[in-house]
């Protein structure tokens, strides 16, 4: 097959074309929309470094408007990638042919009397300013937000420092691992250790282990966990153990977890076993046992 090449321009091509004008008011289609009256369609542009937040903010702002009756949507770009612009790559040309279609699009969301929130990496001013004129020529709002985040080349905290790895440090390793030698013991299955990983990794973050009661509840009804914030949790992460552990290890102060005899971890009891909740999932001899790793 030959190449085939494109040369994106903003320019018009077709000369046999005519704007039509609508028949319907924006004042009568902001009495339409959404459950307050009013027009309010404009277009807020997220724009920031790749992992800044974009996305996540824009998200949390079309979720609140929709939650209080005004009608909004978001146009994330790796989305927009995928159907409108999936024939654009990242060239300086492309990238401005990506924004223009983007504001083409948000503008007429805006028209429809949408709050349409944009998140785009959008690095280039002239792209901006060009999307920023598109939507003036309309008579349309256009609010350019600038998602700020840390020093350039350094990943995200969302996504690497709020990660709490939970191993003892190489110093203290040999003393902490003589001190839960001496520990009354329990013995996981390999379900458990495996999540043991998950949670000393700080992949649950911001659990630092099992769930105790409150946590446990609060993932079963709450889909998240409430501690110092909100935080998605919909899987409960508990330890399962026999009526016979919990009676013999629930006024001891602490105790580790081994797994095919191999002390893997110590766990600190400040209030012992708690009374634990039958569940539904373990055998009737097993009952879920919460408390704080350490």
């Amino acid at each position: 097959m030959p190449n085939i090449s494109c040369n994106f321009e903003t320019n018009h091509k077709s000369t046999n074309v005519v704007f039509q004008k609508h028949h319907v008011s924006r004042d009568k289609r902001g009495q339409i929309m959404g459950q307050k009256g009013g027009f309010r369609g404009c277009t807020i542009w997220f724009t920031g470094l790749s992992g800044a937040g974009k996305t996540t903010v824009s998200f949390g702002v079309e979720e609140y408007l929709c939650l209080h009756g005004i009608p909004a949507y978001a146009l994330d770009g790796d989305n927009i990638r995928h159907g409108l612009n999936k024939n654009l790559g990242f060239s300086s040309q492309d990238r401005e042919e990506n924004i223009r279609r983007v504001a083409e699009v948000a503008k007429l969301f805006a028209d429809s009397g949408v709050v349409c929130l944009t998140s785009f990496i959008s690095p280039y001013a002239k792209d901006r300013t060009m999307a920023r004129e598109i939507h003036e020529q309309a008579g349309l709002l256009f609010i350019e937000c600038f998602v700020d985040t840390i020093g350039s080349g350094v990943i995200p905290g969302s996504v690497v420092d709020c990660v709490k790895e939970l191993f003892v440090s190489p110093e203290y390793l040999p003393a902490a691992m003589e001190e839960a030698a001496a520990l009354p013991s329990v013995e996981i299955s390999k379900l458990d250790l495996q999540w043991v990983q998950v949670l000393s990794e700080g992949w649950a973050t911001p659990l630092t282990g099992f769930m105790r009661e409150a946590e446990f509840l609060q993932s079963q009804h709450f889909g998240c966990y409430l501690e110092g914030g909100v935080t998605n949790q919909s899987i409960p992460i508990v330890l399962p153990v026999t009526t016979e552990d919990k009676d013999r290890l629930e006024n001891e102060p602490a105790f580790a977890l081994k797994y095919n005899g191999k002390v893997l971890i110590s766990y600190a009891n400040p209030n012992s076993i708690p009374t634990a909740r039958r569940n539904a999932a373990q055998d009737s001899s097993e009952q879920v046992a919460r408390g704080t790793l350490t």
